[in-house]
Parts: structure tokens; sequence; C-alpha cells
């Protein structure tokens, strides 16, 4: 069963968020709160953050006010039982959420399981039937959970919250300021509630159409059929279902086609298994040649992830330590020219860095400039906050043109990333004039809640005065030290396979210890368990 306390500490934040962000602390302090009843604020904002996925496509990622979220966690763990006895209804979806160790859920199964799938559930078939729901977590009616649990002439006559598909819709939209349309892209919570919907349309689905082989992953479906006209049949009725819930279907991503198709990239396949020789030279040509193939295949594949698979690929790499300055450039101009790699590539830097390999800080420090003066431009808040993220973690100071460009961002990730800069001397020049105007009693339920909390709680711009409501949610959280910002967590790092052979290669001594493949930064720095999607 999922609880309130697990879909607060591990399903709260989006994953795609810099280390330092945790809500470990609130979720310790959750049973010491008042009944969240007391606390009688209808609605609230969220924090907007966009991530990069593919060249200029991104994903609009949603914080929730932690008071509206904790309400919509206890409706979801009130009626777990009877969620669950819903997602049954569906025969074909393979993303319905179980119960986790690192986030609160997940789909019980992987996105790496669908190739899988798709093999195992064709094999009979000669057509596909592929498709998916047209920008499913943004255009979902929070009305539609309840016609999803109770069906649409049931909840239009019924619309107390005594009724569980009521309530989640009620909670749903207070998270997002009253909203109706979209439900928040981050939260496991939003994981739950869409295959509350997608369950209950493969159902009426099923019914139109009668058994079918394939399956749904969240909004992908792979459907497979004997001929070209049953597989329109099934796509004429999947249509009609979508619209009974004011869905669409991705016409651009639509296909009907014989079998066999094609399961994996050519760029996947080849980059895959690419191959880094130990021999100096002939691994400096490997790893030009490994990049260079990585560079041509994001051309020709230009929405496909290319790039961020290289990049995590690449730290299987035997790296000598000569080849270094050739590896770390690479590493760097991918950064630039493909931001979402800043995660996994500052997992590399910080694992060589461990292990005494050389670090150009100058050269690092020109491209995390160049990111973040770049994309100030365009409000691009995943990309700046850990382009300085990235700074804090090496060490390296920026100069007074970040400070200008950050302190104009209305942003409480990069705020407070920048604050904490800051105040570890390594951004000089900050001007919090523009953040100041936040820290009032209104804004505790506006799009900078963060902001305004965090900045108060740890005196970065108020000097320790706060400004809580006595008996409000925040007030009773600073009086029971909950804090959102660990300055003390880092992304977990790795043993490099270089390091790792050299390692073996001497024997401890009776004061020496065995290594572990993972291990901390220096520092202090704690691990973040967060695991990142790379796709």
């Amino acid at each position: 069963m999922t609880t309130t306390v697990d879909l607060i500490e591990r399903g709260y934040f989006p994953q795609e968020l810099p280390p330092p962000f945790s809500t470990n602390l609130l979720s310790q302090a959750l049973p010491m709160l008042q009944p969240t009843s007391n606390y009688r604020v209808k609605t609230s904002r969220y924090i907007s953050y966009d991530i990069p996925r593919v060249k200029l496509q991104r994903r609009h990622l949603s914080i929730p006010n932690p008071l509206h979220q904790i309400k919509l966690c206890e409706a979801i763990e009130a009626n777990w039982t009877n969620i669950q006895r819903h997602y049954a209804k569906s025969q074909i979806s393979i993303s319905t959420p179980v119960v986790s160790t690192i986030r609160a859920v997940t789909p019980n199964r992987g996105f790496e399981d669908m190739v899988f799938e798709r093999i195992l559930r064709s094999s009979s078939s000669r057509v596909l039937l592929r498709t998916d729901i047209s920008r499913y977590y943004s255009t979902i009616y929070t009305h539609s959970i309840p016609w999803a649990v109770h069906t649409k002439a049931f909840a239009k006559r019924n619309r107390q919250n005594t009724h569980y598909g009521n309530l989640l819709d009620e909670c749903m939209r207070n998270c997002q300021d009253g909203q109706t349309i979209g439900i928040p892209i981050g939260p496991d919570t939003s994981l739950i509630v869409s295959e509350i919907i997608g369950s209950e349309i493969d159902f009426l689905f099923q019914q139109r159409v009668g058994q079918v082989k394939g399956f749904r992953f969240v909004d992908d479906y792979y459907l497979y059929f004997e001929s070209m006209s049953d597989a329109e049949q099934a796509c004429s009725a999947l249509h009609q279902t979508l619209r009974e819930f004011e869905l669409d279907h991705n016409l651009a991503k639509t296909t009907m086609m014989n079998l066999p198709e094609i399961l994996e990239k050519e760029w996947a396949t080849e980059l895959r298994i690419f191959d880094v020789r130990s021999n100096l030279t002939a691994q400096k040509n490997d790893i030009v040649s490994f990049f260079s193939k990585a560079f041509d295949y994001s051309i020709k594949y230009p929405t496909d992830p290319v790039i961020k698979y290289a990049v995590t690929r690449s730290k299987t790499f035997n790296i000598s330590v000569s080849n270094w300055d050739i590896y770390e450039s690479l590493l760097l101009k991918t950064m630039i020219v493909e931001p979402s790699t800043l995660q996994v590539s500052l997992q590399i830097l910080l694992s060589y860095d461990l292990h005494g390999y050389p670090l150009n800080r100058t050269k690092i420090a020109e491209t995390i400039t160049e990111i973040i003066l770049h994309h100030a431009n365009f409000n691009h808040f995943f990309e700046i906050s850990w382009a300085l993220w990235i700074s804090k973690s090496l060490g390296i100071s920026l100069d007074i043109r970040v400070a200008n460009a950050v302190s104009q961002l209305n942003n409480s990730i990069v705020a407070l990333v920048a604050l904490d800069l800051s105040n570890s001397g390594l951004l000089v020049g900050l001007n919090t004039t523009n953040w100041q105007t936040y820290l009032t009693v209104n804004n505790m339920y506006e799009e900078q809640w963060l902001l305004n909390y965090e900045a108060q709680v740890k005196g970065w711009l108020n000097a320790g005065r706060t400004l809580f409501t006595a008996g409000s949610l925040f007030s009773d959280l600073n009086s029971h030290n909950v804090e959102f910002y660990d300055t003390t967590r880092q992304i977990p790092t790795f043993t490099p396979t270089a390091a790792r052979q050299a390692a073996r290669t001497i024997v401890p001594t009776d004061n020496q210890q065995g290594g572990d493949d993972t291990l901390n930064y220096t520092g202090g720095l704690q691990q973040n368990t967060n695991t990142f999607t790379f796709y």
C-alpha cells in the first residue's frame, strides 16, 4: 500500500531537480502536524520548472504547494484499495503504479521493458497499430477522474466528495489554482491519477473491440492484429473512447504497418556495442569516433535522445588520464548542445575528480557561464539551476555576468541554488532585491512559495526574520525544523573503470578497507538516491 508519507518523501518533488531539493524532513514531520482540514486555504499555485527533452522540445514540470499536495496524497492513501481495484479493469496496461523503494510508485514495467513486450505480444500477429494520447497529462480534464471511476452519468448526478473520484478531482484542482485542464507533471500522484483514467479507457476500448493483443504504457499504445482492416477499426474505436474523456490520439504518431517492425534504431544498437580500446592512441581515436557517431546520429534522428544516451553509455568507458582532456572537452560540448545531459555530466565530472583526474576548471567555468547566459534569455530554469549546481559541486566561482543574469529570474529553484552559491562565496554580486519582494505572508500559496519559505528559514534574504501566520502550515513546518533545501546532498558518484582496474592491482594494508563502486564525493556531501530517466 502506498502511504502519504511515502508519496511525500519519495514521490513529491520531480526527480529532475538538482540534488539539494528534498522532502525528507517534510515527510518526517507529517505525524506531528495538525489535521490538514484545519488548514483552510482553498487553492494554491504550483512552481513551474521546464526541462529539456531533445533539441527544442521541453516538458513542463510542476511542484505543487505542500498543503494541497499533502491533501491529495491523503485522499489517495484513504482510497488506495479502491484505486487498485479500478486498475484491474485494464487487461493491457503495463504502467500500473506499484510501490517502489526509489520513488513512491513506479510503473509495473519499465520503459526499457517495452521492446521485450512488443516481441512477446506480437508473435502471432501481422499488423501493428501504434498511437499515443496527445499531450496526455497536459490535457486531462480533472472532472474526467470521477467519470472514469463512477461513470459520467453517475458523476454528473452525484458531486459530493464522499465519492472518491470527486474527492481526487477537487484535490487535483486545488493543487493548480482551481484549474480543470491538465494535471501536474512531476509528482507520482499524477501517475496514479492518470492510470485511473487510462485503465477506464482501456476497459471501454476492450468492450468495443473485444480481446486485443498489445499493451499501453502510460500514454503509448502498441496493438497487434491479423489484418489492416482490424487495425483500422480498432483505431476508430480507440479514438471514440478517448473523446469520451475529452482526449485525443496523436495523429502525427499514429501508424499502422505490416510486421515485422524495427525493434531498435540503428543509433541505439551501434552506440550500445561500441568498444573503446585501452591502447592510449587507439583509445583517443575511439573516443572521437564514438562522439562523432553520436553527433551524426543526433542530426539524423533529431527527436531521439541520442546524445544523452551516448553520454550515459560513456560512463562505462575505461578513460585513461592521458586522454581525459579529449573526453572532458567532448563532455562539455554535449552540455552546450544537449543540456539534458547536465545531470549525468555532473555525475561523470564528480566521479573522475574524486579519483584524481585533472579537471580543467577554467574550461568548465567557461562552459557553465555560457550555459547560464544563453538560457537566461529564454527562462530555461533547468539548465540554469543545474549549471549553478555544477559550479557549487566543483567549487567553481562565477563572475558578475552570471550574477546579473540570474538576479533577474523569477524561479524558486534557480533563486535558491544561486543564494546557496552566494552564501558559499562562489557567486559575488548577486542582487536579491527582486526576490525579496516575494517574502510576504500573502505569497506563501503563490508560485514562489518555496523561495518564500526556504529563504526565510535559512535567513538568506531576511536576516533570520520569519513572516509566517501563526497556525498556518508553514508556521508549523518551521516549528518542526522542516527545510526543503539540503546543502549536503549530492548526486551519486561511481568508480570509473580505469580507477577500478588500478585499484585491483593494489594489495590493501591492515589500515585499508575494501572499496565500494559507489563512493561519496568529498566534503561530506551525501548522495541523492534519485534515479534519472534517460528518455
